[in-house]
């Protein structure tokens, strides 16, 4: 059964590592300084963490999300981030489900543009591609179906 309980500082080193990975893999080098890029997701994670959610099936941390509302009141959905050893078994749709579920309005997350499973998984939910943001990240929105 699906858990969700606020993160723990402790719990930023698996983020971080997740998130440098996503960063190595999808950010192109010749575009964006890489080094700058990490030293900016580790600031964000310290900076922000206490609003992001841990997901457990049972005692094991499955993954994390965060959702904020920005400047200008629209919801985010800042990070999904599922552990290696967990993808593929349905916790994604399970984790977007809570999140649509409890949030009364639309919805967007910026996304690698190679990351195809993350948006094989948004387009599943009805995101689509807002806008190209760079060379590499591109905005999805999910509008609201109440």
């Amino acid at each position: 059964m699906m858990k969700i309980k606020n993160t723990t500082k402790e719990e930023l080193t698996d983020i971080n590592e997740i998130e440098k990975k996503l960063i190595i893999r999808y950010e192109d080098p010749t575009v964006i300084d890489i080094n700058k890029a990490l030293k900016w997701s580790i600031t964000k994670n310290e900076g922000n963490y206490l609003s992001y959610k841990t997901v457990y099936d049972e005692d094991k941390i499955i993954g994390w999300f965060h959702v904020a509302q920005d400047i200008d009141f629209r919801y985010e959905l800042t990070l999904l981030y599922i552990r290696e050893e967990y993808r593929n078994q349905g916790y994604g749709q399970k984790i977007l489900d809570y999140i649509i579920s409890n949030i009364d309005d639309d919805i967007y997350l910026y996304v690698y543009q190679k990351n195809y499973r993350a948006i094989h998984l948004y387009e599943k939910y009805n995101f689509i591609v807002d806008k190209i943001v760079s060379p590499t990240r591109m905005v999805m929105k999910r509008k609201f179906e109440g």
